[in-house]
């Protein structure tokens, strides 16, 4: 136990971090899926339009296709 404090302390006073580069990881995902999300926001009502507009013309022509 002594062995591991000993060796916290000395990361502490070498500065050494082994966490921080994690966590840029982690932060840049964490950016990309927030931009996804509101890319997706922004678009999908034109998407669902779309797709809605294609089951309307099968529909004209006498396909039936359920909403779901």
């Amino acid at each position: 136990m002594i062995d591991k404090i000993k060796f916290f302390m000395w990361r502490l006073w070498t500065g050494q971090e082994e966490g921080q580069g994690l966590i840029e990881y982690a932060l840049i995902v964490l950016l990309i899926a927030i931009a996804v999300i509101l890319i997706l926001q922004a678009v999908g009502v034109q998407i669902f339009n779309v797709f809605d507009n294609i089951r309307g013309e099968l529909e004209v022509q006498g396909t039936k296709i359920p909403l779901t």
